[in-house]
């Protein structure tokens, strides 16, 4: 499975490298001929390929060896320069790929894959986001003009608009005829009452990099994407085709200490590789009677204008706490505008999906899915000393029988991984349904709901995951087994 996952994932990178500059030559065809015969990719392993997103290629391949993941990225090069050009999406894919498989890079990055139409940010802008009200290295960058400037100047240098979350509210709030302003907003979408065009105005104002991502970007345009810790810069790295949908694909490189420096080193990544090019970035108008419909102002306006739409709660109903659905007791529940709905899963399955949401709460990375023997020959978890306490405390919390499933062994894991994918599946009101399903990246089973969109019900009170006394039954499982090792 694993040579066949790698195939699939080589066919992916490659077919998505050569089409990057709409033009299909012999040179690059023949390239992509040598690639398949040296990783001997048939014809199962591209149609394979087609129907997976490059962000999944990619992640597979930041897997395998140092040796593999440098051949690749060789042939990468070697394939963008075969018509003696490489173009400015090439050379973004060939960045991406470098900073998601070189080990020498310090920061962490990783590609999202999304379709289309889900997310509104396009290939000129460059976003810093972030998942953590604090005060940071880089509000008190931003704080300084000179320093902004720079910024701008060093993303202007490689083809970006950089875009602060922060800076855009501050062009809103100073922007001084408000009525002007209420009319721009009422042109982009019509259908907006007054009270509410007065609300985008006054949250656009104020606006945050964190109230961006969590309201907007999650809750509002429902994108299946996840900042686990660290504030990143997001931009695009060009489209794919998977199974006939057109997808936009995006890298993501955290940020470390040395913010600006990192910042220069990525631009001269992406520029020493791309062939010369004309790309034409907004600049802001000095009229102060004129508002900048244009790169992200226009961006922004036109993601507040849609009409809100909230990604259903999870609800965790523990044992003694009803909630029933057709005379039978449900664990799993969701919560949207028009009522409660249930998420069916058998107690077993549902106990292991409450423990991957403990497992990704506060930003944790999930559950670890590598498999060893143990003494009976059983292929299980190999960090299966902390996950069998785990979820003994959660599938107590959640049932009163006596005796606990053994989830850690492959048998009954794999499974019961499939049993909760189509769970989430048949729950048609669940939407999108991508934000519940489990899902595999490097190395790890996770899933991309925040903790704030997940409350337990215990004794008829409903409190959330993060203050329940089952978070805190999992909390303490795990602090045992560290204390005994």
């Amino acid at each position: 499975m694993k040579k066949e996952e790698l195939r699939k994932s080589v066919y992916r990178v490659f077919s998505d490298l050569i089409k990057q500059d709409n033009i299909i030559t012999e040179k690059e065809v023949k390239c992509l001929e040598d690639v398949c015969k040296v990783y001997r990719i048939a014809e199962n392993d591209k149609i394979g390929g087609h129907m997976m997103t490059l962000a999944d290629a990619i992640t597979t391949l930041q897997g395998e060896s140092p040796d593999t993941r440098k051949d690749i990225y060789q042939r990468m090069k070697n394939c963008s320069l075969a018509d003696n050009v490489c173009c400015r999406n090439e050379a973004l894919l060939l960045t991406a790929f470098k900073y998601c498989c070189d080990e020498s890079m310090k920061q962490r990055s990783y590609v999202r894959s999304f379709p289309k139409e889900k997310l509104y940010i396009n290939e000129s802008q460059m976003i810093y986001l972030e998942n953590e009200e604090k005060k940071s290295t880089m509000s008190e960058l931003m704080d300084d003009e000179e320093q902004y400037s720079d910024f701008r100047d060093i993303c202007r240098l490689g083809g970006f608009n950089f875009v602060y979350i922060p800076k855009l509210a501050e062009h809103f709030r100073d922007f001084e005829d408000k009525e002007t302003l209420k009319e721009i907003v009422s042109l982009v979408s019509p259908s907006l009452k007054s009270n509410e065009i007065n609300s985008i105005i006054q949250v656009i104002c104020g606006m945050s990099t964190t109230y961006f991502y969590r309201k907007v970007l999650r809750d509002k345009l429902q994108v299946p994407f996840r900042i686990i810790d660290k504030p990143v810069f997001l931009f695009c790295i060009g489209g794919s085709v998977v199974g006939g949908q057109d997808y936009i694909n995006y890298l993501c490189v955290e940020i470390g200490e040395s913010i600006k420096e990192q910042l220069r080193n990525l631009i001269n990544c992406i520029m020493e590789k791309q062939s010369s090019y004309h790309l034409f970035l907004n600049k802001a108008t000095n009229d102060k009677g004129a508002f900048e419909y244009d790169g992200f102002f226009r961006t922004l306006l036109d993601m507040m204008a849609i009409k809100k739409v909230s990604a259903p709660d999870i609800i965790i109903h523990t044992w003694g706490s009803e909630y029933k659905s057709d005379g039978k007791k449900v664990i799993l529940s969701a919560i949207d505008a028009d009522g409660e709905f249930p998420i069916e899963m058998d107690r077993r399955e549902a106990a292991f999906y409450v423990l991957l949401l403990c497992a990704c709460a506060k930003g944790g990375l999930g559950v670890e899915m590598n498999f060893i023997r143990d003494k009976h020959g059983d292929l299980v978890l190999k960090n299966h000393l902390h996950r069998r306490p785990q979820y003994r405390a959660i599938y107590s919390y959640l049932s009163s029988w006596i005796n606990t499933p053994e989830i850690v062994k492959a048998s009954l894991l794999r499974p019961a991984r499939s049993y909760i994918t189509k769970a989430i599946k048949s729950a048609k009101r669940l939407s999108p349904q991508a934000l519940y399903i489990p899902i595999e990246r490097n190395g790890y089973l996770m899933l991309s709901i925040e903790s704030d969109h997940i409350r337990v019900v215990e004794e008829g009170k409903e409190k959330k995951l993060l203050d329940s006394d089952l978070f805190a039954a999992y909390n303490n499982s795990t602090m045992k087994v560290n204390n005994f090792l």
